[in-house]
């Protein structure tokens, strides 16, 4: 089954700011994926994501729930949400690189 997670409806605002507001779509996205869902976040009426809200989201997915991530998709991204969504999936995939080097050390 498809889950569709409309965040502009879930947070009723068109910015994503702070790591609540991340963390309000992150367990509604992990809660639909470890039911059996694929999930799409739509990002319509989204101008803006902070950093921490962000890493929050996704960066904590990436670092914690990484069997679900092939289940993830997104819409309706604004180039800022784009790119913000990118950054926080790549510094947590580095800082789980580094936690791995450092236990191999």
């Amino acid at each position: 089954m498809k889950t569709i997670i409309q965040v502009s409806e879930v947070l009723h605002e068109g910015a994503i700011t702070g790591r609540h507001s991340g963390r309000v779509i992150r367990e509604q996205l992990v809660h639909s994926c470890h039911a059996g869902d694929t999930v799409q976040v739509d990002f319509a009426g989204v101008d803006v994501i902070t950093q921490s809200a962000a890493d929050e989201f996704i960066g904590r997915i990436v670092r914690q729930y990484p069997e679900i991530i092939g289940r993830i998709s997104f819409s309706n991204c604004s180039p800022d949400v784009a790119g913000m969504l990118q950054w926080a999936a790549e510094n947590a995939e580095a800082l789980k690189q580094t936690e791995r080097e450092l236990v191999t050390a």
